[in-house]
């Protein structure tokens, strides 16, 4: 009788993407949407769920909704990798609402989607292929409220990523339907932007009421190409360089409210 043959890890290094202009075509890819969120594994002990960021941090506390839901996972031990993600009005990943459910702001939809089972029921399954990993871990989360099975699609890379950008996902990420899980490594997959999106330090930005300056911390973050308002950044050199972009009512002003 065939007997589990490992402990449940307490932090397995995520697998990592390369930035690539295009998917690949060949055969041997699959194609998952590219998620707009956190990446997040699923850590699963006989009842106890905990959140590990990819740098191993314990963020279990920060989303008591999403440890719920993965308290259902059919399974007694598991390690899934996946993406929390809050989500908009019209059921899309928004980073602009996964970092408001971080904020400790109330009302935002998560889930979590799954997209990779490493170890489960005492088994270590990280050397199997990515499709047998993904079969088995499928009816772990399949009809569980909060949380999504994050499929793939086969055949012409580019023209999914075209479709991804015209459904609002971010990209895709393309993956060997063959390769077993590979922690720390970014060579295996690879991840192509379907969405016109850069990050910048932030140093300051004009209130569209007042025009007058206001002053943040430096920190990260990201600007699609809708935002407005001037902002002027900083690179790692120390020398300026100005980006702007033009748009309506998008910019919301949930940034300043983070960022101050």
């Amino acid at each position: 009788r065939n007997r589990p043959n490992s402990p449940l890890p307490h932090f397995i290094p995520p697998q990592l993407s390369q930035p690539v202009e295009k998917p690949p075509s060949a055969p041997q890819w699959v194609h998952e949407i590219k998620l707009d969120g956190f990446r997040m594994a699923a850590r699963i002990d006989n009842g106890r769920v905990q959140l590990l960021t990819r740098t191993g941090l314990d963020w279990t506390d920060k989303y008591p909704g999403a440890v719920a839901a993965l308290a259902n996972v059919k399974a007694k031990t598991a390690y899934i990798d996946g993406e929390l993600c809050g989500v908009d009005a019209a059921g899309l990943p928004s980073f602009a609402q996964t970092q408001a459910a971080t904020d400790g702001e109330r009302g935002v939809h998560l889930v979590y989607y799954a997209f990779d089972l490493l170890h489960v029921g005492g088994w270590d399954i990280s050397n199997l292929e990515l499709l047998k990993r993904k079969e088995l871990l499928e009816p772990l989360v399949a009809n569980k409220l909060g949380l999504q099975f994050n499929g793939h699609d086969t055949g012409d890379g580019e023209l999914i990523l075209q479709h991804a950008g015209k459904l609002g996902f971010e990209g895709v990420v393309s993956k060997t339907i063959d390769a077993p899980y590979a922690p720390g490594n970014r060579g295996l997959w690879r991840k192509a932007k379907a969405l016109n999106r850069q990050e910048f330090v932030v140093v300051g930005w004009s209130d569209p009421e007042d025009h007058g300056l206001i002053l943040a911390r430096c920190c990260w973050v990201t600007i699609p190409t809708t935002a407005s308002s001037s902002m002027r950044a900083v690179s790692a050199q120390g020398c300026p360089s100005r980006c702007s972009r033009i748009c309506g009512a998008a910019w919301t002003r949930w940034p300043a409210r983070r960022l101050l």
